[in-house]
């Protein structure tokens, strides 16, 4: 099996089990963004925050016009070439089953208070 990426010289996380327990759920609590979304709505107002998603930026399927005119500034097309292009079965760490219903469980909840906040369909549904 290969190795995930060392987190510190001679500690390879081998699973995403232990990426998740590594620092004591530190990994997990992150993906928790409803919070950090609503931390963010009481210090700006909604029309001074614009949200992209990570997916979309590694795929490059994201609107950069979009993201400019929040911006005020002239639209200039990007060369944003996709920088995640390794699917699934390429990565380097494993989850078992039950981990995933567990994530799943615990986040699904979660992403629907999220995309409710935001306004839009969840796109992260699992089920």
């Amino acid at each position: 099996m290969a190795m995930a990426p060392h987190v510190r010289a001679g500690e390879p996380l081998e699973c995403f089990e232990e990426r998740i327990n590594h620092k004591k759920g530190a990994f997990a609590s992150r993906g928790a963004y409803v919070y950090q979304i609503e931390h963010i709505f009481k210090h700006f107002p909604r029309e001074n925050v614009h949200i992209l998603f990570s997916d979309d930026l590694f795929s490059g399927e994201w609107d950069q016009r979009a993201l400019q005119d929040f911006l005020g500034i002239e639209y200039v097309e990007l060369d944003c070439a996709p920088s995640n292009t390794a699917d699934a079965s390429e990565r380097s760490w494993t989850m078992s089953n039950e981990t995933r219903a567990t994530l799943q469980q615990v986040y699904d909840p979660l992403n629907e208070e999220l995309f409710k906040l935001l306004g839009m369909p969840n796109r992260w549904k699992y089920n």
